[in-house]
């Protein structure tokens, strides 16, 4: 599959969501990695582009089912790994059931999902956006998780919102530690809800410095590039600098043979990996800190 989907390409995390959603089946990774290609890479946070043949397959399933088992279909693939308790504070209990009994839900210990990831992918597609916000609404009430929570409600939130954009950008410092995906997601919905009169320069760059930290350095250049001119003079024009400098040595480079090379030197690229610390220490090297944390929200370490 490697040669016919160009695998060694793809970030770490997409090829982790073709494993999970295609559950095993080489017939469906393929058709995944076709959508890929033609239709490009997820953002950080997003589902994988589902093709046609499979939307078909599975969204045939969906369609049969009843009006109430399709929605806690959807409460499930809106928020994966929801404990039933928390399921049953948005979906009616008997709906639940009906679900499980029909097999579109499983029940593990505490948790429930979709039996089939494609299958709950169907469900969202076939869903309205008003449908989708009035759940994550909904859904933001229910879980105990503040990080879920912070993640629903930035979700259903309509821009600017400048209050939500900041206790975004805390939640994603907060996060940052052992969930830096997590906080790519959290930092770009900061971004996207920060007023247009603010600007939002501290937010793009410092969700620029989690893509880095996450090894996306096209992305992060993509997101700086848009606005480089337009930063302001100071920490943090230079830690955009800064990042920009690790995305450009973090690409693949030819190598070339020579005689008089020695087998032990580093290399260009070798050069640059040791001069420049990690994203965050160049940040901090910078003087540009994220907001900082409240009290309510503990690292992820722990």
């Amino acid at each position: 599959m490697r040669p016919r989907c160009a695998w060694g390409a793809l970030p770490r995390r997409v090829v982790r969501q073709v494993f999970v959603t295609a559950q095993g089946n080489p017939l469906f990774a393929l058709e995944l990695g076709r959508a890929l290609l033609e239709r490009g890479l997820p953002e950080v946070g997003a589902a994988l582009p589902v093709p046609e043949v499979l939307e078909e397959l599975f969204g045939a399933r969906v369609e049969a089912l009843a009006p109430e088992v399709r929605r806690a279909l959807l409460v499930v693939a809106l928020s994966a790994g929801l404990s039933g308790e928390e399921l049953g504070r948005v979906v009616d209990p008997l709906a639940n059931e009906d679900a499980r009994a029909s097999g579109v839900l499983i029940a593990e210990e505490t948790r429930v999902r979709a039996s089939h990831p494609l299958l709950a992918a169907a469900a969202a597609r076939r869903s309205r956006a008003r449908e989708r916000r009035e759940l994550h609404l909904a859904l933001a009430e229910a879980v105990s998780d503040r990080l879920l929570r912070a993640r629903h409600l930035a979700i259903a939130a309509t821009p600017p919102d400048a209050g939500l954009a900041g206790e975004l950008s805390a939640a994603a410092d907060a996060t940052r530690a052992g969930a830096v995906h997590d906080a790519i997601e959290l930092a770009r919905h900061a971004l996207r809800l920060t007023p247009p009169d603010d600007r939002g320069y501290h937010e793009r760059v410092l969700a620029a410095g989690y893509l880095s930290s996450a090894g996306e350095h096209p992305r992060a250049t993509e997101l700086l590039r848009e606005r480089i001119d337009a930063l302001p003079a100071g920490r943090v024009r230079a830690a955009a600098h800064l990042l920009l400098v690790e995305g450009a040595s973090s690409r693949p480079m030819r190598r070339r043979t020579s005689a008089r090379r020695s087998p032990r030197a580093p290399g260009i690229r070798g050069c640059a990996r040791r001069r420049w610390p990690s994203a965050r220490s160049r940040l901090s090297i910078a003087g540009f800190n994220a907001s900082p944390r409240p009290s309510g929200w503990p690292s992820r370490r722990s």
